[in-house]
């Protein structure tokens, strides 16, 4: 794997984006390995059904915003996988907690 596929300020894109993510992160920065990964971990601990749709939305632009940057790049496995997982994840969330349709 390229240092380049390596986060080393994971949280970054919160910063970016406006977000108060550091002051009350469960994974620490070591156990992130890409920026999009912080997002996600926030919808997944999210219960509240307003604060959950607003994070998914904001999950969702910052996984996009990755996949543009990957499309001329046909390295990066590793990280397309996760953002495919991740992806299912969001699927999974959006259908059990918001009763979004199901679409597989």
């Amino acid at each position: 794997m390229a240092v380049s596929d390596r986060v080393s300020q994971p949280r970054a894109a919160d910063s970016a984006l406006g977000s108060d993510a550091e002051k009350d992160d469960p994974m620490s920065e070591e156990e992130l390995k890409y920026v999009w990964q912080g997002a996600l971990q926030d919808v997944i601990v999210e219960f509240h059904p307003e604060k959950l749709s607003q994070k998914i939305q904001r999950a969702e632009a910052l996984v996009f915003k990755r996949l543009q940057e990957l499309s001329s790049d046909s390295d990066h496995h590793g990280e397309r996988q996760a953002i495919a997982d991740a992806f299912s994840t969001l699927r999974v969330l959006k259908a059990g907690k918001l009763s979004y349709p199901d679409w597989k």
